[in-house]
């Protein structure tokens, strides 16, 4: 929707700027809801592991905002402005990979597979252990 709109804008000088924020710390983190169900969604279970792991050395919010400003009080201008340091690799890799790939690039591989590859492609997360920590059959912690 930014791209048409940064086309459809141009020709009266108004830029649109896409902010891409990589995993960033903020309160979401702390306000996400258990799972109170069974779940046979993996991406769940591991999604409750990829954000802890990527918070290991967590990015302020302020680097957002601090772009955010860089950009409207700046004079260069481009449309996307990846933010973090795992943004740039997220960007790079969805731009290098067809929609049908990014689909399926994740949705068929069990955990130990999924791991592997989030290590390999994501700053080398190590997510397995935070992933067995959570139950397969909840996405709950064990208490």
């Amino acid at each position: 929707m930014s791209e048409g709109l940064a086309q459809e804008v141009k020709g009266f000088n108004i830029l649109v700027a896409i902010v891409e924020p990589g995993v960033i710390e903020t309160p979401i983190f702390s306000k996400g809801q258990e799972t109170l169900v069974d779940s046979f969604y993996p991406h769940e279970r591991r999604l409750r592991a990829l954000f802890p792991a990527s918070l290991a050395n967590p990015v302020k919010a302020d680097v957002v905002a601090q772009q955010v400003k860089a950009i409207i009080e700046g004079d260069s201008w481009k449309l996307r402005y990846p933010v973090g340091p795992d943004a740039k690799g997220m960007i790079l890799l969805r731009k290098l990979t067809s929609d049908e790939d990014w689909i399926d690039r994740y949705a068929e591989l069990d955990d130990d597979a999924w791991c592997e590859r989030m290590e390999r492609e994501f700053l080398g997360l190590k997510l397995r252990p935070l992933l067995d920590s959570i139950s397969p059959a909840t996405g709950l912690e064990p208490s």
